[in-house]
């Protein structure tokens, strides 16, 4: 997934899009990819992609949308077909409470993902964490798990995070030093 320009305007001017590439190498939604219209209050105001792979050929796609001014950031996540097509709600990672930026999916078999992201909204930034079912539960009732809190914000490349084998997550990031935490 990539953002671009938003032939539809709108606050920012920044459109998501996606592309399936087949087996044989081929663009499999045309030679310009497809607009993932990922949350249809947000058009034009959302960008930094995350993505996996979301079963039946389709992807979970992350996002982080820009509100209106003042309300900063939220991230999310919303899975699309394999033709594309946007499937089911957009499930909120963080919404409305934190000024929420980069956004990093990952798989967490058999059905589940968890989803890493900063929390711009304090200082310094925090990274936090929340499992999700594969239908957009949480699963950590206690809320959002807090993974670090002492670094200068969450440089480039931000945040990645990769499945363990063993039900959890390895995640990284940098700030004033490069961390790494596994999380389960």
């Amino acid at each position: 997934g990539w953002f671009e320009p938003d032939p539809y305007g709108g606050a920012l001017g920044l459109a998501l899009y996606g592309q399936h590439i087949d087996i044989g190498g081929a663009p499999a939604w045309g030679s310009g990819g497809n607009p993932l219209r990922l949350s249809p209050s947000a058009v034009g105001r959302q960008g930094m992609p995350s993505l996996i792979e979301g079963g039946s050929g389709g992807a979970r796609v992350g996002f982080a949308q820009l509100n209106p001014p003042g309300s900063g950031l939220d991230v999310g996540f919303k899975r699309v077909k394999q033709s594309g097509a946007p499937q089911g709600a957009t499930i909120p990672v963080a919404y409305g409470s934190e000024d929420a930026f980069l956004l990093t999916l990952v798989n967490d078999p058999p059905n589940r993902l968890i989803t890493f992201w900063s929390d711009e909204s304090v200082f310094p930034p925090a990274l936090l964490a929340q499992r999700f079912t594969n239908l957009g539960a949480p699963l950590w009732t206690s809320g959002d798990v807090e993974i670090e809190t002492n670094s200068f914000g969450f440089g480039l490349p931000g945040i990645r995070a990769v499945t363990d084998g063993a039900s959890g997550a390895i995640v990284a990031w940098s700030g004033t030093d490069v961390m790494m935490q596994r999380v389960d």
